[in-house]
């Protein structure tokens, strides 16, 4: 199976006219992503990125991602690998998600987009990586997780 802590969740995707909505909701109603965006010319104003090939080469070094588990201090990882590479930037006009927007985590103005990409036209494969185990996490790096 994939890698990672995975939960139910309702998927609602329209794609047309280079245009792309995503909402996602967990079935508990504890999670919730939205994204509206259209394909772009560029990356969006103030990204990090000067240029689409800055973050192409950004991602395609950096193909390792890990999640939060349910045991404190242990991340599940994952390797991104592709046949061929397609990255054109998004427009991002509305983005809301549970986790960022909760103030108590982040207060107003702390986590704000920087910009979105789309990855589309390619065979992806997806390896799973050894856990990670944060110092102090989960009895001191032994995790049944």
């Amino acid at each position: 199976m994939f890698p990672g802590w995975q939960h139910r969740a309702r998927f609602d995707v329209r794609e047309g006219d280079d245009r792309y909505e995503i909402h996602v909701a967990s079935r508990d109603g504890a999670v919730s992503v939205e994204v509206d965006a259209q394909l772009s010319d560029g990356p969006m104003p103030g990204s990090i990125f000067a240029t689409v090939e800055a973050a192409s080469a950004f991602f395609r070094s950096a193909p390792v991602g890990y999640a939060a588990t349910p045991c404190d201090g242990v991340f599940d990882g994952v390797e991104l690998g592709t046949d061929g590479w397609n990255l054109e930037p998004l427009h991002v006009e509305r983005v809301a998600s549970s986790y960022f927007d909760d103030g108590t985590r982040f207060p107003p103005g702390t986590a704000t987009l920087d910009s979105a990409f789309l990855m589309s036209q390619m065979t992806t494969r997806w390896r799973p990586q050894p856990q990670l185990v944060a110092a102090g996490g989960a009895a001191a790096g032994v995790s049944t997780c």
